[in-house]
């Protein structure tokens, strides 16, 4: 493993931290406002919750396993993106 290879796993593992913090305060924030919001705002967070803890897991996973760049941040860093894409969906369509 190169430098290189190193520094790709902890910036996409800080990325990883970093999305799993804004998920609870996305949560927290939800379930604060949750009389003034239409529809399912608990099962809202819920869901936004468990669908990134998938996804840090599974990022993480594919992170640690990259033996290059290119596995460690398209493999780590597309599965944080897509994972956030999908639990934001599914927060915003329980929510509204």
């Amino acid at each position: 493993m190169s430098e290189r290879t190193g520094t790709a796993k902890i910036l996409v593992l800080i990325a990883a931290a970093t999305l799993f913090a804004a998920g609870g305060v996305v949560c927290f924030l939800v379930i604060l406002f949750r009389r003034h919001l239409p529809g399912w705002p608990i099962s809202g967070a819920i869901a936004y919750t468990l669908i990134s803890l998938l996804t840090v897991g599974i990022a993480m996973a594919i992170t640690i396993r990259a033996t290059t760049v290119r596995r460690a941040v398209l493999g780590g860093g597309g599965t944080l993106i897509g994972g956030t894409a999908v639990a934001v969906g599914t927060l915003l369509l329980l929510v509204t």
